[in-house]
């Protein structure tokens, strides 16, 4: 299992990056577009949102999925690539709910404990659970997957948002694209690194279940 560690850093790193490019496309082009405070505005942002979700889901599962396809035999790729997507988007489109809701109340700062405290252990447990779901029918005691990729998302989703904010007001489309593009590279080095060595516990404890 030597080297498992770094493919799957390397691949989830490249997933994020290039799942990552119509986020950092469409930010900075649509979202300063979008009439805030309407319906139309709260369905476009809803939408934007989960498709933004869908594209970096889909780029990390696909990519995370290449090195799962050399660990185990007959390894299911789409599913693992359509539940990370799925899960992505609903990520994004929990993480967007917030700022629509403000956009429609003014809200007390116990509403916003309250829906934090159902929304942010949704938006964090969302891609591990979705792949442990897969996962579990290829490893032994495989519930440290979920705690564990919340550990790495938390610590790595902090990246993009520092270095989108670290763009000064008024760039180029090409600037806020390229910032989010190395962020998303960066924070999926970050989120693989950690996962990578929890992966790699999990294929050393004994052998897999090998699912058809």
């Amino acid at each position: 299992m030597e080297g498992v560690v770094k493919e799957w850093t390397v691949a989830t790193a490249l997933g994020e990056a290039a799942g990552f490019m119509l986020p950092a496309v469409a930010g900075p082009l649509v979202m300063g577009r979008i009439p805030a405070g309407t319906p139309g505005g709260t369905l476009a942002t809803i939408c934007l949102a989960a498709a933004c979700g869908l594209s970096e889901g889909a780029g990390l599962g696909w990519f995370q999925s290449r090195v799962l396809r050399r660990a185990f035999s007959h390894f299911d790729s789409r599913a693992w690539t359509l539940r990370t997507a799925f899960a992505a988007s609903f990520a994004w489109v929990l993480g967007f709910s917030p700022s629509q809701i403000m956009d429609w109340t003014t809200p007390e700062p116990w509403h916003w404990v309250a829906t934090g405290s159902v929304i942010g252990p949704l938006l964090l447990f969302s891609i591990g659970f979705a792949q442990w779901t897969v996962l579990r029918a290829y490893v032994r005691r495989p519930g440290r997957w979920i705690w564990s990729s919340t550990l790495a998302w938390v610590l790595g989703a902090s990246i993009p948002v520092f270095g989108i904010m670290a763009v000064p007001d008024g760039s180029s489309v090409f600037t806020f694209a390229a910032a989010g593009v190395v962020s998303a590279l960066l924070m999926g080095a970050c989120a693989g690194g950690i996962t990578g060595l929890v992966l790699q516990g999990l294929l050393t404890q004994g052998p897999d279940l090998q699912a058809p």
